[in-house]
């Protein structure tokens, strides 16, 4: 693993037993990094590059000369679905060359996948999909041990409330708003008086408490902010609820959720619809849409919520098609050709 030494990273501590090498970049680019970059694939006879997302791009390219045998390729991985800045945008001018000279694009859905072959004419033949995997025995509500279970009492919540848990940064994008307005079209229309537990931060926060002051919802509410865990704020949930209006390309939170047995109600954005196909326990709805939201979340919450066979459905679908163990599998077949440990 090889990264940039300027920024934080909390998945750092999780590789085990995986080399982590600092490329020392300094400014926007560094020449340097990619002397470094290139030293270490001669001396380790490095055959393939793995790049996630567009920027590492620019450093993998350059170094492509120094891997070594035949079979040497890099390997793009792309997270970003849609790009919302004109920044953005003119910089997919260098990245969609850089793209078309990778050995393989790898994707994180086939709606992902399509669109970007459409707008940046690339190549298909040398454009996959490999989705997100969720860990089973991690994500297992039968397994959050007491220590990390949360109690109601808690976190103020009644005993008969509906709860619902958003997980996720605090950014425009994630729909945040979306949800409270949906939520206090529950009150009026539906006489539902769900709790939201918003569980993540960012710079977001502000805005979803006012707008939660503005529309009476204060006491409905709870922000939970970044956790280390959040199987215990999932367990204590009835409904895990994703009303992102862009940007989501296969979304880690909602197999975590759905894995959990959480019924999901999620914006049809990036591959949503491609998770939870035929899934009677998830409803996908048009993005910014609040009513369309709010009839989901209504559905849901009056026909699955309290339906133990439903729980343990979403989480056999979801665990039966997007299993941590398939994902490294697919992954393995990419970079090795099938070779494991190769």
């Amino acid at each position: 693993c090889i990264r940039d030494r300027r920024k934080p990273d909390p998945l750092i501590s999780k590789l085990d037993g995986v080399p982590v090498v600092h490329l020392h970049q300094t400014g926007k680019y560094s020449i340097k990094a990619v002397q470094n970059l290139k030293a270490y694939i001669q001396e380790h006879s490095i055959a393939s590059l793995v790049t996630i997302n567009l920027y590492p791009l620019l450093y993998a390219m350059p170094a492509k000369q120094s891997l070594s045998g035949q079979s040497a390729k890099i390997l793009a991985s792309v997270n970003t679905s849609e790009l919302l800045s004109n920044k953005d945008r003119l910089a997919m001018t260098i990245y969609s060359r850089l793209l078309a000279r990778s050995s393989e694009v790898i994707f994180g859905s086939e709606r992902q996948r399509s669109d970007w072959v459409s707008q940046y004419r690339l190549d298909p033949g040398r454009c996959s999909v490999i989705y997100n995997g969720v860990d089973g025995d991690y994500f297992d509500p039968e397994k959050i041990g007491e220590e990390a279970s949360i109690d109601r009492t808690a976190l103020g919540i009644p005993d008969d409330a509906v709860v619902i848990a958003c997980v996720g940064k605090l950014r425009p994008e994630k729909g945040h708003l979306n949800l409270l307005k949906a939520m206090r079209q529950l009150q009026m229309k539906f006489g539902i008086n769900p709790i939201l537990l918003v569980v993540g931060d960012g710079g977001e926060r502000a805005s979803i408490e006012n707008t939660a002051d503005e529309l009476g919802l204060t006491d409905n509410v709870r922000m939970i902010g970044n956790v280390d865990d959040v199987r215990p704020y999932l367990g204590l949930a009835d409904v895990f609820a994703l009303p992102s209006i862009a940007v989501e390309t296969f979304s880690n939170a909602a197999l975590e959720a759905a894995a959990m047995g959480l019924p999901v109600v999620i914006s049809d954005v990036g591959g949503s619809a491609e998770m939870f196909e035929g899934q009677s326990a998830a409803r996908i709805f048009p993005r910014d849409d609040v009513r369309a939201l709010t009839a989901a979340l209504a559905d849901i919450i009056e026909h699955k919520v309290a339906d133990t066979t439903v729980r343990k459905s979403v989480r056999g679908d979801v665990l039966d098609r997007f299993s941590l163990q398939r994902m490294d599998e697919q992954w393995v077949t990419s970079i090795w050709g099938g070779r494991a440990g190769s």
